[in-house]
């Protein structure tokens, strides 16, 4: 079985926040992502939870 994979409207759900906010940090590359036919974002929930335990410090 493999491991969920969200899309920005699910990640923006989960954090109560926007999808713009969520783009911006695909953008940036602080949360890794993969595009599905050049378009749709979509981002594995390994780094889903690896951005969630990060130090907000650095």
């Amino acid at each position: 079985m493999s491991a969920p994979i969200y899309t920005v409207a699910d990640l923006a759900a989960r954090w109560g926040t926007s999808t713009t906010f969520v783009y911006s940090l695909l953008e940036r590359g602080e949360l890794p992502g993969f595009k599905l036919g050049g378009k749709l974002w979509r981002i594995k929930a390994a780094d889903v939870e690896a951005y969630e335990c990060r130090d907000p410090s650095n």
